[in-house]
């Protein structure tokens, strides 16, 4: 079991905490190989905490930092059990709001795990600090969570969804957002956005992301297309939910002769019949016009067809 204890800005209004509570009993729902599982708040000489699973590996963060980028099918796995985390949690309610690299670990066996659910949103908390630092600077918040000025937690700058940018409410669709820019900076070591001026947050909202490709050509566009989707600028057109993003991860990493299976199967059909006309004339001494006879060709070539699907 692991603890996590409450930032004491956090735990001064007992409403606040009543809230908090609530995240937790509904992330406590949430059960799934992929998903942290959270068992409750707890009180010690006055320091507030949450017990947790233990996770005995490393973060995402800890692995870009070490690796730089991975290959695009390490990715894609890595991204595959995130997506089925979020798609557990999606069905109960419980929206992310701050998935990032630092959110997700990976255990020796190389399970991928997301954490903080529950702990991402606190309505009406305590302002903690100011949307924007005085001195422009950005870099150093590139990595935090940051509040808006109701208490709100809107999100880490560099993997904030348009929306969230807006101040509007976050949906499944914004973690989707987040789940992009995890992936192409997973592909590529490096982030689709920069985010050197406050202007760069609200350009996000209108402009697409650059091309995975643009970035490493050796990253096939097939792939780059399922990471352009989740970082649509507008919700409307990303993937609408985690199912959609599985499904289209799975057939980009599904074996090559599975993805072609249907054109192996018209090409052993057709040497098949070929064969087959010859064998039968020749073994049962058919006339050829039996063999060009529309009813028995049509029955023998849809034998024939079906035993090459099932084969394959």
């Amino acid at each position: 079991m692991a603890l996590k204890t409450i930032s004491p800005n956090l735990a001064l209004s007992s409403e606040i905490l009543h809230r908090f509570k609530q995240e937790l009993i509904l992330a406590r729902q949430v059960t799934h190989r992929n998903v942290i599982r959270i068992f409750d708040l707890g009180e010690a000489d006055g320091v507030k905490f949450i017990t947790m699973e233990y996770i005995d590996g490393e973060t995402l963060r800890t692995i870009l930092l070490r690796e730089g980028k991975l290959t695009p099918v390490e990715a894609s796995h890595i991204i595959r059990q995130v997506c089925r985390g979020l798609e557990a949690a999606h069905a109960e309610g419980v929206i992310h709001r701050d998935l990032k690299p630092a959110n997700i670990m990976r255990d020796a066996q190389h399970r991928i795990v997301v954490m903080d659910f529950g702990v991402a949103h606190l309505a009406e908390a305590a302002e903690i600090r100011p949307l924007w630092p005085p001195s422009g600077d950005v870099s150093a918040m590139q990595a935090q969570p940051f509040y808006s000025r109701t208490g709100v937690v809107v999100g880490t700058p560099a993997y904030m969804a348009p929306e969230q940018a807006l101040g509007q409410e976050a949906d499944a669709r914004s973690d989707i957002f987040a789940v992009g820019i995890i992936f192409f900076e997973l592909l590529t070591g490096t982030l689709p956005f920069k985010l050197d001026t406050r202007d760069v947050l609200i350009k996000r909202t209108r402009e697409k992301a650059k091309a995975v490709h643009e970035i490493d050509p050796k990253v096939p566009r097939s792939l780059g297309k399922i990471v352009e989707r989740c970082l649509e600028p507008l919700r409307d057109f990303r993937y609408q939910t985690a199912t959609e993003v599985l499904a289209h991860l799975d057939a980009w990493l599904a074996p090559a002769w599975r993805k072609a299976g249907k054109w192996i199967a018209a090409a052993a059909a057709v040497l098949l019949l070929v064969g087959t006309q010859i064998v039968v004339q020749r073994t049962h001494k058919l006339p050829l016009s039996m063999l060009r006879c529309p009813c028995w060709w049509l029955i023998l070539r849809m034998t024939l067809a079906m035993r090459c699907l099932k084969a394959l």
